[in-house]
């Protein structure tokens, strides 16, 4: 299943996903991420591939085995410090049990993520999840709610019967579960905060989902976990906690608000806005509300209706989302997208909505006023991304694919839903058509001709 995962069926407790581009796609297909010249594990290079396009090496491997690695610097921060013990900077001791490992690279965080070939509950379990990261990467590196890459389903070590340690790094906002396979939505497939006495809940908590989530007094860091499953407990050791930067609007500080960094500042078209240590602001900004004029220097001009907008900084993903929630389709000044499987356009190919929500700023975005009655907003779309449309902030204020046709027919399509007694039905959920491929897209929604499209992938009649 390394290197060809398992298919599985069932996704329902992610939903379903959904979306769109802009006139020039950012990706069609995700490439290859390489093996970095002149690696090699002793003395092997790593030309294997795994998941299809990481590359790697399956190893036999002892406990307490000493390996050789080459080509590598500070094997600290890229080896899983719960399956190895770095001697030096060129050797590191195994402690996993004997068997056949396969050792990944990933070439975005520069980061070897290690797992046992092939193997599955009880003798191995999985951590799977949102805004969590290998232990010395310090940053976020998984790409969301998926088992389609190796930095999305981490294998922690199994220690002895039903007990099993992995170090992860956990970001603000984290949520996770662990896993019993390279697979997920099946209950039986899955251990939720429910199932564990946390023995740290200052740290790590859980919520009505099943989700383990942040806790009262928790900070970014990275931890060392301890699920025992003889006793149902889960310990929560701190490693390692990594201080907060400050982010600055005009040279004013922002200020925290849950996982986010806030702002609120009074806006109007043409007006231009300092971001302070944000080391660039190309990605970080929507290019639906801003205009670049200087990327490293942080200016940007306005684009959107006049009014007070929230700022939010998401920085386990540098990212910002600029919103006015009380602005509507009826004030004439802005429409709504919430959904599923979908991201900011800046954190692709990461997704950032993390469910139906219209709460926070990452699961409801705004969609910029282009002209009377016709809205747009730019999103990194999977091929599996599910969304719908809003006049306003509000659940009963939906105006989605029961009121506006998708075009082409061959990019997007209506959501049907096949009740098993009833038969079809329309859900409402702008999907991906038979030719959609993963992208960035700017989705226009027109009510004036009630239809949906992409920017430079379909022209409205006159």
């Amino acid at each position: 299943m390394k290197r060809i995962y398992k298919l599985v069926t069932i996704f329902l407790a992610l939903g379903t996903m959904c979306s769109c581009q802009k006139s020039i796609d950012k990706v069609d297909v995700w490439p290859e991420w390489p093996a970095p010249a002149n690696v090699a594990i002793n003395g092997a290079s790593l030309d294997q591939m795994f998941y299809e396009t990481y590359k790697g090496i399956e190893m036999d491997l002892t406990q307490g085995q000493t390996v050789t690695f080459s080509g590598l610097s500070k094997l600290r921060t890229v080896l899983q410090s719960h399956y190895w013990e770095v001697l030096s900077e060129t050797e590191a001791k195994f402690l996993g049990f004997d068997g056949t490992y396969d050792i990944i690279w990933d070439n975005e965080s520069s980061c070897l993520f290690t797992e046992p070939l092939e193997k599955a509950f009880p003798d191995e379990l999985f951590l799977c999840g949102t805004g969590w990261g290998h232990q010395g990467a310090y940053k976020i590196t998984t790409h969301g709610w998926s088992w389609e890459r190796p930095t999305d389903m981490m294998s922690l070590r199994r220690v002895s019967p039903g007990v099993f340690e992995g170090s992860v790094y956990l970001a603000s906002g984290f949520t996770f579960k662990f896993c019993k396979d390279h697979m997920m939505g099946m209950r039986e497939y899955e251990i939720q905060s429910v199932d564990l006495s946390i023995l740290q809940p200052e740290i790590i908590g859980g919520n009505n989902y099943g989700d383990f989530i942040p806790g009262s007094g928790f900070q970014p860091g990275v931890f060392n976990l301890t699920v025992d499953l003889n006793d149902n407990t889960l310990e929560v050791g701190t490693n390692m906690i990594i201080e907060p930067e400050t982010f600055y609007v005009n040279g004013e500080a922002m200020t925290s608000n849950g996982s986010y960094q806030y702002y609120s500042i009074r806006l109007q078209k043409g007006d231009e806005v300092t971001f302070g240590n944000f080391g660039g602001i190309e990605s970080a900004l929507q290019p639906d509300f801003w205009e670049i004029v200087d990327d490293m220097g942080g200016k940007a001009i306005f684009k959107g209706e006049t009014g007070i907008y929230d700022i939010y900084l998401d920085p386990n993903y540098m990212v910002v989302y600029t919103m006015c929630t009380v602005m509507s389709v009826q004030k004439g000044n802005a429409a709504w997208v919430a959904g599923v499987n979908w991201g900011h356009p800046g954190s692709a190919p990461r997704i950032t909505a993390t469910g139906w929500d219209l709460s926070a700023p990452n699961n409801c975005m705004q969609m910029r006023k282009v002209e009377k009655g016709v809205f747009e907003v730019t999103l990194y779309l999977p091929a599996d991304f599910c969304i719908k449309f809003f006049k306003a902030r509000d659940w009963n204020e939906e105006a989605s694919t029961t009121v506006v046709t998708p075009l082409p027919e061959s990019m997007f399509a209506a959501g049907v839903y096949n009740d098993p007694v009833t038969g079809p039905r329309a859900t409402g959920d702008l999907v991906a058509g038979p030719d959609f491929k993963a992208g960035t897209y700017t989705v226009r929604v027109d009510y004036n001709r009630n239809i949906v499209y992409a920017v430079g992938h379909y022209t409205p009649k006159e």
